[in-house]
């Protein structure tokens, strides 16, 4: 099972499987592949 972590925390945590919520704030098309920037209230990562 995986610890729900702040994105803020994500960089120290790169060791392991976590869980991030929080709301989508874009979604980029790049041909073949999608983006989705990821927010919570501690910042924001891109999937």
């Amino acid at each position: 099972m995986s610890e729900r972590v702040l994105i803020s925390e994500l960089q120290s945590r790169a060791d392991g499987a976590v869980s991030v919520s929080g709301w989508v704030e874009t979604v980029r098309d790049q041909k073949k592949v999608q983006f989705v920037i990821l927010r919570d209230e501690t910042g924001a990562v891109q999937l």
